[in-house]
């Protein structure tokens, strides 16, 4: 498929350019959690199969494995949308509902992008706790 604004924007190629996708839906319980949307250059995305997906393994593990590259950081953006008609037909919702949208970015050690994964998620099956810790150097 031909690379969005904002998928080539995240990926570092041209709008336009062929970037491989590839879209799940996560369950628990028998019910959809999360919808994923996961994009790769074409030249990182085409030695990806569907047989290579295993459940439970994130992706980028897989592609880690097969194609031998060391992810070393990924860029996180976590930010309210609606859903579409799309995601609300995945997740089991009314479009134009409420739902959390996560979007990361992962890095190889060269610095470049590898995947970008834009994952959203169901309204009342999700949750997001940080637990924040105070410093234990007292002077």
């Amino acid at each position: 498929m031909k690379a969005s604004a904002e998928v080539s924007e995240a990926l570092g190629v041209d709008k336009g350019d062929n970037v491989v996708r590839i879209e799940l839906v996560s369950m628990l319980k028998n019910e959809p959690v999360i919808y994923l949307e996961t994009y790769f250059p074409e030249m990182i995305g085409e030695h990806l199969n569907v047989e290579d997906i295993t459940p439970g393994l994130p992706i980028i593990q897989i592609v880690e494995r097969k194609l031998k590259l060391r992810i070393v950081r990924a860029l996180q953006y976590i930010e309210p949308d609606i859903a579409d008609s799309v995601t609300a037909g995945h997740l089991g919702l009314v479009e134009g509902v409420p739902v959390l949208r996560i979007q990361r970015v992962y890095h190889s050690a060269n610095g470049e992008p590898v995947e970008v994964a834009i994952l959203r998620h169901h309204p009342q099956r999700y949750e997001y706790i940080v637990e924040l810790n105070a410093g234990l150097d007292i002077a």
